[in-house]
């Protein structure tokens, strides 16, 4: 997946702090959801299964389908560090695709 996705979802990620419309946090979930379900197909092909947890879990956590309900404030903090795992996961990328 590009990097330019990654720092997207970041993006979209501390937007969410914000109060925006719920739309705004369904079609996140959404995303985010399938940028992780993304990285973790990514990282078992890779062989980095060390992340495969961490991603498996955000995408569950972010799934649409079966809506985790958490309040405002610990919604901000697992979106401020799921931003920070999208950023921190570039530079995995880029060391993978390094000759």
């Amino acid at each position: 997946m590009a990097i330019g996705t990654r720092i997207v979802t970041a993006v979209l990620l501390m937007l969410a702090l914000l109060e925006l419309p719920y739309s705004y946090y369904t079609m996140l979930r959404l995303i985010v959801c399938l940028v992780f379900v993304h990285n973790v197909t990514r990282v078992v092909k890779d062989g980095s299964r060390q992340w495969v947890w961490l991603y498996g879990g955000i995408a569950l956590l972010f799934n649409p389908l079966i809506p985790v309900h958490l309040d405002r404030v610990t919604w901000a903090i697992v979106d401020l560090g799921t931003a920070c795992v999208s950023l921190v996961s570039i530079r995995h990328v880029q060391a993978k695709e390094a000759p």
